[in-house]
Order: structure tokens, then sequence, then C-alpha cells
């Protein structure tokens, strides 16, 4: 966890995939079911492509309803202020 820590650090968050792939193999590696021990075959690019495919689709959105509500001219709350490089930290430091 602390090497994953320190390699999170100095790539600026990028590592956050290949942390999750690591700790995913280990727990599966490290789980059996009647003796025969889970394997985990996924990798850190499967994971990075799912994170931009899911931002290309909500970022949109999120600029959408911005904008209908500057056009209604109500103030935006919550996470309409954030951006996701905002929201994606926020949610890395409340995990």
């Amino acid at each position: 966890m602390l090497r994953g820590a320190l390699l999170e650090l100095i790539t600026v968050g990028s590592y956050r995939f290949g942390l999750a792939t690591d700790i995913r193999r280990h727990m599966w590696h490290n789980t059996s079911v009647d003796g025969d021990a889970l394997e985990y075959t996924g990798v850190a690019k499967e994971l990075f492509f799912g994170a931009l495919l899911a931002l290309a689709i909500f970022a949109p959105l999120t600029e959408e309803r911005l904008a209908s509500m500057a056009k209604d001219d109500q103030p935006a709350q919550g996470p309409e202020l954030m951006s996701a490089a905002e929201w994606m930290a926020l949610r890395t430091i409340c995990r």
C-alpha cells in the first residue's frame, strides 16, 4: 500500500488504475472458494479506458445542466460546481 501511495503521489494520481488493479489482484488471489484461489485478470488500461468512457458520457451532461441553469438564471449548487478533476480528487480523498 505504501508503494502504491508513493507512486500515486509521484505520478499525480495517474497510477490510481494500476494501484486498483494491484489491490484487486491481491484480494482475489487471497480468496478461495472450495480450496481454489480466484484469479483477477483485469489490467489497469481497462480501468483507465472505462474512466475515460464515463467522463465522455457524463461531462456533456454536466455541461448541458450548467448551461440550462445559467439560461434560467439559477445559481449552481452541489456537484455542478465541481469540474471532473475536482470530483475525482474529492472522491479519492473520501475513500
